[in-house]
């Protein structure tokens, strides 16, 4: 791995540290590991909830069409400030005890390493759990085409 591309790689202790001064403090490490552990964390603080179904799942999940990057920003990232920056834990971050701290501008180039670095796709059948700590958001998908959206108040 280039040592340009290490700025995208927090350890997850660290990760997880980084949110011990923001609302979103309760959340652990294992939280982000499962849907389920997630939500009930969730449950335990004020917060507001939406979850947004993926228009044509159906063709995603057929394998009629693939998931691009432009799709995961439309899906993730839609009406999220460029100089924001999310943490993002993905299966393969996880199988290093790695999450990814990246810049909204940057997603682009950050997915294309992802690409390179992992020999996948980005997008695809996965687990991706998005959280802006400045924003107190936490963004995730689901296994029925499910985007859901917390915001702890």
């Amino acid at each position: 791995m280039e040592n340009t591309f290490y700025k995208w790689v927090i350890e997850s202790k660290t990760a997880i540290t980084h949110l011990q001064c923001t609302k979103l403090r309760f959340l652990k490490y294992e939280d982000l590991t499962y849907e389920n552990y997630l939500v009930n964390a969730m449950e335990g603080v004020r917060h507001t909830y939406e979850r947004k179904q993926i228009y044509d799942w159906y063709c995603f999940a057929s394998g009629e069409r693939d998931l691009t990057i432009q799709d995961f920003k439309e899906h993730f990232l839609a009406g999220i400030n460029q100089e924001e920056h999310l943490l993002l834990f993905t299966d393969e971050g996880h199988s290093k005890k790695w999450l990814f701290i990246i810049l909204v501008k940057e997603f682009d180039i950050f997915a294309s390493w992802y690409e390179d670095y992992f020999n996948r796709e980005f997008y695809e059948f996965s687990e991706y759990v998005l959280i802006f700590s400045h924003l107190d958001k936490v963004i995730f998908n689901d296994d029925e085409g499910g985007i859901n959206e917390f915001v702890v108040l």
